[in-house]
């Protein structure tokens, strides 16, 4: 599977494209901006929030201060130990997203924070769901040559 730095930069390159794609096709650049958007937060809210001390990880407990680390770990910290690394829940495509997604919206609504469905919103989510597809092509992808090159050393 490919590391944190090549899936951040499978991330970042995908929203540059998916913006560049979208204003070429005679998108707004506002909603291509916000799909881009979604693809990026795929280098943070990305399948390996199932596992502890990714990329993402070290970036908000290092980068930002003892507060946003502590409600990144209180947050994450318990999905991190129920939804086993790799599986469907986490690696599913669509549903790890739509998994991801539903469990940072209930302490969004404890905290009294309601995201409405609208275009803004729905761009978000389908940026994420971009980089999240391609997050877990990647993974598939270079588990399969690894698993090909092990049977031919064999």
């Amino acid at each position: 599977m490919p590391s944190g730095e090549i899936h951040a930069v499978i991330t970042l390159a995908t929203a540059s494209l998916t913006y560049t794609l979208a204003v070429n096709n005679g998108e707004p650049p506002t909603l291509a901006v916000l799909t881009a958007l979604g693809c990026s937060l795929g280098v943070v809210l990305n399948p390996d929030l199932d596992i502890r001390g990714t990329r993402a990880d070290k970036i908000i407990r290092t980068e930002t201060g003892f507060i946003p680390a502590i409600i990144w770990g209180l947050i994450w910290n318990p999905y991190s130990y129920f939804i086993p690394h790799r599986s469907i829940l986490s690696h599913g495509l669509i549903i790890g997203t739509i998994i991801r997604l539903l469990y940072i919206a209930v302490p969004l609504a404890l905290l009294g924070i309601r995201l409405s469905q609208g275009p803004i919103l729905n761009r978000i989510i389908l940026g994420l769901f971009i980089s999240d597809n391609l997050h877990i092509g990647a993974d598939y992808f270079v588990t399969g040559i690894k698993t090909i090159w092990d049977k031919k050393k064999k």
